[in-house]
Order: structure tokens, then C-alpha cells, then sequence
């Protein structure tokens, strides 16, 4: 099951610690360190985020049943991936070191 996405500052965001167990353990093993955002909310970080597109690529790339095999899924979605990762500047955000 696909999840909603939250927002804060026009940012769309998933928090991987809030997805069902098999999708947050998959996330994990599928997407480089790069890729989780933070996120100052309230004067609190939200870290193991990723972009709400992200997630969705992710889910139609990697994680719907049937498809390819997973290692084929996973370098697809990176390959999709990183490109839209890389652009983003909103001041919001920060990447991981």
C-alpha cells in the first residue's frame, strides 16, 4: 500500500521510520545515504526522510511485486533517482554527510 505524503514548507516528504516495515527495510537497502533528507520542523530534525517523488518512482519501480528481479529494480530506480536528488535546493533541506 502506497502511503500519503506530508508537507512542510512546500517540501512533499515520506518518513521511512513511518512506512510499513517491509517497505522502510526495502527503502533501505535500496536507496544510497544521499538520498534521505532532514528536515527542520519545529525546531526539530526529521531525518530519514525522502521526497514524496522519490517514493513514488520507488514504489513503481522497485517495489510493486512481479517485475524484475530486485538487484534490476534497485539500479533502475537509483538511475532515476539521482538526477531529481541532485536538483533540489530548497533551503529547508539537508542532505545527509
Amino acid at each position: 500500500m502506497k502511503i500519503d505524503s506530508k508537507i512542510f514548507k512546500g517540501i512533499q516528504y515520506v518518513e521511512v521510520n513511518q512506512l510499513p516495515s517491509e517497505q522502510s527495510n526495502s527503502i533501505l537497502k535500496t536507496f544510497e545515504e544521499d538520498a534521505f533528507i532532514k528536515i527542520l520542523k519545529d525546531g526539530k530534525i526529521l531525518s530519514g526522510c525522502i521526497q514524496y517523488r522519490d517514493y513514488e518512482a520507488w514504489y513503481h519501480t522497485v517495489y510493486r511485486p512481479g517485475t524484475q528481479p530486485f538487484v534490476e529494480k534497485a539500479s533502475k530506480v537509483r538511475q532515476h533517482i539521482a538526477p531529481l536528488v541532485e536538483e533540489d535546493t530548497a533551503v529547508s533541506l539537508q542532505h545527509n554527510e
